[in-house]
């Protein structure tokens, strides 16, 4: 019986051929190339007389060797060189986008004793990519255009929807950076322009908000509901993200009460709508106007006024509620007085 320890499968069978004796069942190591296996034991003692015929049944291990040189060398050339020795190479890049950059070091060195399947780590000379410009990227955009570039992307804040867009990035378009470098970015939901709500009211406005994907807000909520917009912020046109809030602020209706005249001076003397504090200017200028808010006084509770020319002969009283006349009354002749109310 021949001894087999550390001879390769190929060498084994040939002895055991040469003895007249049947190759057995070969406990093989799974995870390694036949090809970079050698005799590890062997059941039958080689100093055993055995019957030609005989089955020999054999346990492989890995094969020992000398750990090459890749300095200087590539990737390529290096997983080439590895494959033939039956060892593997570890580096923290894919062989596919590395495999013309040049090995600086390994470890273990080369010349180690070592067997095969075992890895040896390798540092690469990782060249400079210049970093793509990401702004109004989707994050499947960015991300893409990163990973093309040789670049990896991390997106913030978490929880994002997939129509979100880039609305800025740690590191600057065009930098130069180490291949593999992880970029930051920001993205942001999709942006929305705000329209003009003036002179609407809060229903409309909320409503028309809404469907923008924007969100109402009231600086005003005491308001009526016949109250109109007469602000808002931020302002009509703006771009603002998706989910954004805007407020606004409500005026209620108003009633004016005006005094005209071919005169420059006039007497006015006023109750406001809903009170009954009377008011007087014995001086007023001609013409003369006082606005009041409308809290939705009937016609009885509007308020009145009336006024007498001091130095012309027509005087005229008007009284609007929101701009439109309601009421309207004129006078003539020397310190003529007129009423509305």
């Amino acid at each position: 019986m021949p001894s087999l320890v550390g001879t390769t499968f190929a060498e084994a069978t040939t002895q055991l051929d040469t003895s007249r004796l049947e190759v057995g069942d070969i406990d093989w190591v799974k995870t390694l190339d036949k090809d970079h296996q050698v005799v590890k034991t062997q059941l039958s003692n080689p100093a055993a007389m055995l019957w030609a015929g005989t089955s020999v049944d054999l346990e492989m291990e890995a094969a020992p060797v000398s750990i090459p040189d890749f300095a200087a060398s590539n990737v390529a050339n290096a997983l080439i060189l590895a494959d033939e020795v039956g060892v593997s190479i570890s580096i923290p890049f894919t062989p596919t986008e590395s495999q013309s950059w040049k090995v600086l070091s390994q470890d273990p060195s080369a010349g180690t004793n070592g067997r095969a399947g075992d890895a040896v780590k390798l540092t690469l000379e990782v060249p400079n990519v210049a970093v793509p410009d990401l702004a109004g990227l989707t994050v499947s955009e960015a991300t893409s255009a990163l990973t093309d570039a040789g670049l990896r992307g991390e997106a913030s804040p978490t929880g994002y929807e997939t129509d979100w867009t880039v609305s800025a990035q740690a590191t600057a378009a065009g930098a130069s950076v180490q291949h593999g470098t992880s970029v930051a970015f920001t993205v942001q939901a999709p942006l929305v322009t705000v329209p003009d709500l003036s002179g609407k009211n809060s229903t409309t406005a909320d409503s028309e908000l809404k469907a923008l994907g924007l969100t109402p807000a009231s600086a005003t909520p005491t308001a009526r509901g016949s109250w109109t917009i007469t602000g808002q912020e931020p302002a009509a046109g703006t771009q603002v993200a998706e989910g954004s809030t805007v407020t606004y602020t409500l005026t209620g209706p108003t009633i004016t009460f005006e005094v005209t005249g071919n005169g420059s001076t006039a007497m006015v003397t006023w109750a406001p709508p809903g009170s009954f504090s009377i008011s007087q200017d014995t001086g007023a200028s001609v013409p003369w106007s006082m606005t009041f808010p409308d809290n939705g006084y009937d016609r009885y509770e509007r308020g009145n006024f009336n006024a007498q020319m001091l130095d012309g002969d027509s005087i005229t009283c008007t009284m609007y509620r929101n701009g439109e006349v309601v009421l309207t009354n004129t006078s003539t002749g020397p310190y003529a007085v007129v009423s509305c109310g």
